[in-house]
């Protein structure tokens, strides 16, 4: 149990020194590199070495869902989905009553939140801190640490949502044993998120 927590204790050295280091790398480059870019490079990196170090197979997440696990992965579509259509929603309404959001698309920040932060984040949450919590406590125990880890690295009080998605996909992957629908999701979520503001602004003048 002790090894366990030294393990878990080694996930944070690694979120603490990515976030200190992203941050460096963004005040030395201007901004010209982002902080949420070079953040995930950097804990890509620290993720490999842990891996290494305590000999963790990717492979053993990244594969095919078990069939047991296609009842939750249809019911986890379904409410992120509605979750989708709530966030348009709320944007939508906000914008019609005249809180204007102005977009600045960032080629930096899509590719760190969209193409790296859903397979990563996963990987470490639905993957590693899973299995590491499972191996000793109950499903219950597992996903509420799990997601309170995982609200705990977005920081901002207001990302209400990474407490939601972190219990549905958590309760997903725990029977699917594969990370892959979480990362799909995960995806599609981001994606959504990155242009929220552009598609309310179109349903906004349309409907």
């Amino acid at each position: 149990m002790l090894m366990k927590k030294y393990r878990l204790l080694q996930l944070l050295l690694i979120f603490v020194v990515s976030n200190i280091l992203g941050i460096g790398i963004d005040f030395i480059t201007y901004g010209m590199i982002s902080y949420s870019l070079s953040y995930y490079i950097i804990l890509i990196i620290g993720i490999n070495i842990y891996s290494m170090y305590n000999e963790v197979k990717w492979n053993d997440w990244l594969r095919i869902p078990d069939v047991g696990g296609i009842p939750r992965i249809i019911v986890s579509w379904v409410l992120i989905l509605l979750m989708i259509v709530l966030a348009v929603a709320i944007q939508t309404a906000r914008l019609k009553m005249g809180h204007i959001e102005s977009y600045d698309f960032n080629f930096q920040i899509f590719i760190a939140t969209v193409c790296i932060a859903p397979f990563i984040e996963e990987l470490i949450f639905r993957g590693i801190i899973v299995d590491l919590l499972k191996e000793k406590h109950g499903n219950a125990f597992t996903i509420v640490v799990s997601t309170i880890l995982f609200y705990a690295i977005h920081f901002d009080p207001k990302h209400f949502t990474a407490i939601i998605f972190g219990i549905i996909l958590g309760w997903l992957v725990i029977k699917a044993k594969s990370i892959v629908p979480g990362i799909i999701m995960h995806v599609v979520w981001n994606l959504v998120i990155q242009f929220i503001t552009v598609i309310a602004s179109i349903l906004a003048i349309t409907l």
